[in-house]
């Protein structure tokens, strides 16, 4: 069996904090802040909230 460890999404180390556990349990995973993407935090939805 192999295991295979990866970061996927913000942290304490890439963001500043950890991705919030909403109201509801669910999880919303934020991605890792890169200055080359195109993509901007302010244009990340959830259920069409900003």
């Amino acid at each position: 069996m192999k295991l295979i460890l990866s970061r996927k999404g913000f942290d304490s180390a890439a963001g500043g904090c950890p991705s919030p556990i909403l109201e509801d349990g669910s999880m919303l995973s934020l991605p890792i802040p890169d200055r080359t993407s195109p993509i901007r935090y302010r244009d990340i939805t959830l259920r069409g909230h900003e």
